[in-house]
């Protein structure tokens, strides 16, 4: 089972990087932002929080379980759940399998106008850009979301 699991985590590592994604991938930490910002800026994503019950299975068959209050998206159109904010490691080994993930939506901590600035000129500067485009330019504005603490996200918007 150990070995089974560390090949697991092995290919999940190599296949990380060739992670196509459909919508951007954003940097850990940021979920509030980056999830408001994914819900503007791609009408077919609604905005969700609660909590993330993530269950992974350790060598010998030990099961480890991690709740986080999170943020996510929900595909509107297929209810598929796209959470931008996890490792891509971590999306690789959910598809395999190896780690189980459950979101259970909950009320909002966030107001209307949370990252409101954020969102605003993300959605204005990918106006009629590709798909592609969006996505990269997307995933840069997570990464300025990133070097800002929390408490100035406020502020900046």
């Amino acid at each position: 089972m150990s070995q089974r699991n560390s090949r697991a985590a092995k290919a999940a590592r190599r296949a990380a990087p060739k992670l196509k994604a459909r919508y951007p991938l954003m940097p850990p930490g940021t979920c509030y932002g980056s999830s408001t910002i994914l819900a503007h800026c791609y009408p077919g994503l609604r905005y969700a929080e609660g909590i993330r019950v993530m269950t992974a299975w350790l060598p010998g068959g030990r099961k480890h379980v991690i709740r986080l209050e999170h943020a996510w998206n929900v595909d509107t159109g297929t209810g598929e759940i796209w959470d931008s904010t996890m490792a891509p490691e971590a999306h690789v080994l959910a598809m395999m399998s190896q780690v189980r993930l459950r979101y259970d939506e909950g009320a909002s901590t966030q107001t209307p106008d949370s990252y409101r600035g954020w969102c605003e000129v993300a959605a204005e500067a990918t106006q009629g850009m590709t798909w592609d485009a969006k996505r990269r330019y997307i995933e840069a504005v997570g990464l300025a979301l990133k070097a800002v603490p929390a408490e100035d996200c406020e502020k900046a918007s």
